[in-house]
């Protein structure tokens, strides 16, 4: 396709437009550990559909799914906005400057946080139907785009001159997979160190209370490995990261710079968990004592075990149970998903 539509009803029949995809038989648990780390597996991809393209009629709907368009024309657009409402083509203003200025002027402040809430992203101000904010201290003007099969993003950065659209053709992936290239694009554009969004937006889902009916309460503190968010630490965290058993200038994995985290674990204040990043989702736990009355301080050096986060829960896994010998060991990634599969399950009870 090589137009822009603004109705479905007005494009020529044999028009190609971009197939959007969704899938069934997902095994969601699938999806947030992938010990190969050579891409999403097939469990988690599930069956792909072929949807087609959206018809917005179907839903008498047309404001927000209103523009059929291609990636000749979005860039085109962009200069047009960058150029303050003038064709990047004639110079001939085809948008007046003040129409511009009037969508970009702050008139609400939404009650949601970004994306994901990050230091390098500042608060989002709403005007007409663009979304202002900040990124890594340099000023965005964005708004992100759905319809069933599709999801884009179109940003623009006045103080440097350029802009970003991105559209992928995923319903449950597209998301994800939008907000990492786009921040990455923003990196090197800016010629800033890139930060490795795709390890930093799973690991953020991660902080947060879990509760096992016989295991009670644990609360997951970032300690390492990212910038901490101060809006998404639990007030518990402070008290945690403040005294607990483990010696966080050495890892046992190969990265010490991955995310880690600390928790009070049992119905005593004495006994810690730490996880250490091992891949996507999977991390290695172990345990660790303090005994208050001496404050001698015991991180174990034999007893690891496999903890596995999913959007529901945590798993333990690895022998986590201290089974015998003879005893199995269990496969979270079998048949049935991470929370059957668990020798321990923790569901997320507060982010």
């Amino acid at each position: 396709m090589s137009d822009t539509f603004w109705d479905i009803a007005t494009m020529p029949p044999n028009g190609r437009r971009s197939q959007g995809f969704a899938r069934r038989l997902q095994q969601v648990d699938a999806c947030f550990d992938d010990e190969k780390r050579t891409g999403f597996s097939s469990a988690c991809l599930g069956e792909k559909l072929n949807i087609g393209y959206f018809d917005p009629r179907l839903e008498r709907t047309f404001g927000h799914w209103g523009v059929i368009t291609n990636a000749r024309d979005m860039a085109t657009w962009l200069k047009m906005l960058l150029l303050g409402g003038r064709s990047p083509h004639t110079n001939e203003s085809v948008v007046p400057y003040s129409t511009i200025e009037k969508t970009t002027t702050a008139y609400s402040v939404p009650r949601e946080s970004p994306d994901y809430d990050f230091p390098e992203l500042g608060k989002i101000t709403y005007g007409m139907a663009q979304r202002m904010s900040t990124y890594r201290g340099h000023r965005i003007i964005e708004h992100t785009g759905t319809i069933p099969g599709q999801t884009s993003r179109i940003m623009r950065v006045p103080g440097s001159g350029f802009g970003i659209a991105v559209m992928v053709n995923d319903h449950e992936l597209g998301l994800h997979f939008v907000n990492v290239l786009t921040w990455r694009i923003m990196d090197h554009m800016l010629r800033l160190k890139p930060i490795d969004w795709e390890r930093r937006l799973t690991s953020s889902d991660i902080q947060g209370t879990y509760y096992n009916e016989a295991y009670g309460r644990i609360t997951l503190c970032l300690a390492s490995g990212l910038p901490n968010v101060n809006s998404k630490t639990p007030s518990e965290c402070k008290r945690t990261l403040a005294d607990h058993p483990f010696d966080l200038s050495t890892d046992i994995t190969d990265d010490a710079t991955s995310p880690r985290f600390i928790a009070r674990f049992g119905q005593t204040s004495t006994m810690y968990l730490l996880f250490s990043h091992k891949n996507e989702s999977s991390f290695i736990a172990s345990m660790g004592m303090i005994f208050p009355q001496t404050d001698a301080r015991m991180p174990s050096i034999y007893w690891y075990w496999d903890a596995i986060f999913a959007k529901e829960g945590l798993a333990f896994a690895g022998n986590a149970w201290g089974a015998g010998l003879g005893v199995k060991h269990s496969t979270p990634w079998a048949d049935g998903g991470l929370k059957k599969n668990a020798e321990v399950w923790f569901d997320k009870v507060v982010k």
